[in-house]
């Protein structure tokens, strides 16, 4: 009995994470989202909006319901390693996000002359998201500490990704995206400090000051910021497998071509978190239909991620001899449970 309540004690923010996570699936059974008309109101659940939208954006429907599901999944797993406790945190936040303006998405993509607004379990999903995202929060970073090691090289890789987005390789058009390289300084970071930190960095820090800088309004920082860049913490799980294992001085062994396969794939996969994130942007936030939101964002950020795939393959060498001059230990970056 009171080792039952020591578990309970020391996983209790997982817990109740998780069980927000089962109540999102409670905004099946009453109305969601509804409009107005002078002659009457029009109510709205889940599966009736998903009747009602065109395909191409019931899918993101199903999706926001299928979200929270996965979430508690993954914060199951979390008792086999932590990192599944932060996807499972990543997802929740994710959807909470989602589907706060997921009535101005089912407004762009229902096509009437009247704007949708959330009822009941419209409005109570992006809250239990939420909470159950911040719950998990908590149970992750209980163990997670920045050192002053880890704020010095993560402000000196934040620069450096600040820098290099000042310099465009080249510009897509007058109102298209540009091409630069500021994808490398944060897939190092992710790569040498993990997924958490990686997170907190590169969506957190580094979306917040670009969001700033660029001037498109605080509306876009969810998706094309926090998201977008946030997704580049996704080479952090892929750490172990791009260095392998340590030698007996607990260093990396040096190079190998399933590093260089691994970064590829990790590249890759972080480069497509970019891409919904920001053609979730362009329809929410700006209004473009979701064949325009696809071709607009597919003019530069695959361009921007094969190009910083390519050089951190090319520096993959000097990130092996890096870590092994100053390697980062399984207690800073957090290890298995």
């Amino acid at each position: 009995m009171e080792k039952a309540m020591n578990f309970v004690k020391a996983n209790l923010s997982l817990l109740l994470a998780f069980i927000a996570s089962l109540l999102c699936y409670l905004c099946l059974c009453g109305p969601a989202f509804g409009y107005s008309t002078d002659e009457a109101d029009f109510v709205y659940s889940f599966p009736e909006i998903i009747e009602l939208l065109p395909a191409s954006f019931g899918a993101f429907i199903y999706i926001a319901l299928i979200l929270p599901g996965l979430g508690a999944v993954l914060l199951l797993l979390y008792f086999l390693h932590r990192y599944f406790g932060f996807a499972g945190m990543a997802v929740l936040f994710a959807d909470a996000i989602f589907t706060f303006f997921l009535s101005d998405f089912i407004t762009a993509g229902a096509g009437l002359d009247y704007s949708f607004g959330p009822e009941l379990w419209g409005s109570w999903l992006p809250a239990l998201c939420l909470v159950a995202g911040c719950f998990a929060l908590l149970q992750v970073s209980s163990s997670e500490k920045l050192s002053i090691r880890d704020i010095a090289e993560m402000g000196m890789l934040i620069g450096m990704a600040f820098v290099l987005n000042l310099f465009r390789l080249f510009a897509i058009g007058a109102d298209g995206g540009s091409v630069n390289l500021q994808m490398v300084p944060l897939f190092v970071l992710a790569l040498r400090r993990g997924p958490v930190k990686g997170f907190i960095a590169c969506g957190l820090v580094y979306g917040l000051l670009t969001c700033i800088t660029d001037g498109y309004g605080f509306a876009s920082f969810p998706f094309d910021y926090l998201l977008g860049f946030g997704s580049t913490c996704i080479l952090g799980f892929f750490r172990p497998l791009i260095f392998g294992r340590p030698n007996e001085e607990g260093k990396p062994r040096g190079y190998n071509l399933k590093g260089e396969l691994f970064i590829l794939l990790a590249g890759v996969l972080a480069t497509l978190g970019r891409f919904i994130g920001s053609t979730i942007s362009s329809l929410v936030v700006y209004g473009y239909t979701f064949e325009a939101s696809l071709v607009y964002n597919a003019t530069y950020i695959p361009l921007s991620g094969l190009f910083a795939i390519v050089v951190l393959m090319a520096l993959y060498g000097p990130l092996v001899q890096l870590e092994r001059l100053f390697p980062v230990t399984r207690r800073e970056i957090g290890s298995a449970n």
